[in-house]
């Protein structure tokens, strides 16, 4: 017992210093890049903040090491989920492999305190390296889902908008400013206001909607501006076909919210069945199991 005892302390006290050790090298390396490649770019979460050179560290030996294919889909990946000013590709990666370190040393510091040297340790880092590997990719994922669906939520009203601008005469520019002046404070306005600066800094219109497409990565805005760049080229009056488009938009923003609700009683099922009904059970027959024991007596 007492040396089985002093066994798992040794083994702690190693971690410990293996991970200050690593924290005053990931500091001493990674503070000349860290003010290098954060000037321009949003501020980070205190936490991470925190970890930040950590991170530094992993990109500054494994940044160089990957390929430019896969680099720029990670730009794109951060590009739909708004984070392109949040943190570069390289700095993804490296969040990955510093998440994934992380990971391994607890699993393995927690498997070894807890079963020692057997498969069950394994299979606890093995887990927990998984989790820690992908969970900056789900992270990122998420945040490009909650995007989407705020930019669906609000794009049916930019659509109104400019129909009602443009077939009142008003040209498709004036449309989009006017939608920036008096829509709702949401992320499709940011991302048309981007559009107006492009538009200001001399890119063509064509030329700012496609990077608006290709920057939200939303199917409804690439349709629209595929029916916008569509209506310049043919020279259709563009107030009748966004009229169109408006209600299919709306139509189908009804129908989604019929399917939620109808989609409402199937979710809660489980909390019922898991929750609710043993509960309800237990108290139906509570007082008749306690009638039978008293008569049994």
């Amino acid at each position: 017992m007492n040396s089985s005892f002093y066994l798992y302390g040794a083994i702690v006290l190693a971690f410990f210093c293996l991970s200050v050790s690593l924290f005053y090298i990931f500091k001493l390396i990674a503070n000349v890049k860290l003010s290098k490649f954060r000037p321009n770019m949003d501020p980070l979460p205190p936490l991470l903040k925190r970890v930040w050179n950590g991170v530094m560290f992993f990109d500054f030996y494994f940044g160089p090491l990957l390929s430019e294919n896969r680099l720029e889909k990670r730009q794109k990946m951060l590009n739909t989920a708004g984070l392109e000013f949040f943190m570069t590709p390289n700095e993804t990666f490296a969040l990955q492999f510093f998440s994934l370190s992380v990971a391994l040393f607890s699993s393995l510091l927690c498997g070894l305190s807890a079963f020692g040297i057997d498969y069950r340790t394994l299979i606890l880092v093995f887990l927990l390296g998984l989790t820690g590997w992908f969970y900056p990719l789900i992270w990122i994922l998420d945040q490009k889902k909650r995007r989407n669906s705020e930019i669906s939520r609000y794009f049916p009203a930019f659509v109104d908008i400019v129909t009602l601008c443009c077939e009142c005469g008003l040209t498709l520019n004036t449309a989009i400013l006017n939608f920036c002046e008096r829509g709702p404070v949401c992320v499709l306005r940011y991302e048309i206001e981007r559009v107006v600066r492009d538009m200001k800094t001399g890119a063509g219109r064509a030329d700012a909607l496609e990077r608006f497409a290709r920057r939200t990565g939303n199917m409804d805005i690439t349709r629209f501006v595929g029916i916008v760049l569509q209506c310049d080229k043919l020279g259709v009056p563009l107030g009748p076909t966004l009229r169109k488009f408006a209600e299919q938009k709306r139509t189908e923003r009804f129908q989604r919210a019929e399917k939620l609700a109808m989609e409402a009683p199937m979710k809660m099922i489980a909390p019922l069945i898991m929750f609710i009904f043993p509960i309800t059970f237990i108290i139906i027959a509570f007082p008749i199991v306690t009638t039978i024991l008293m008569n049994f007596k």
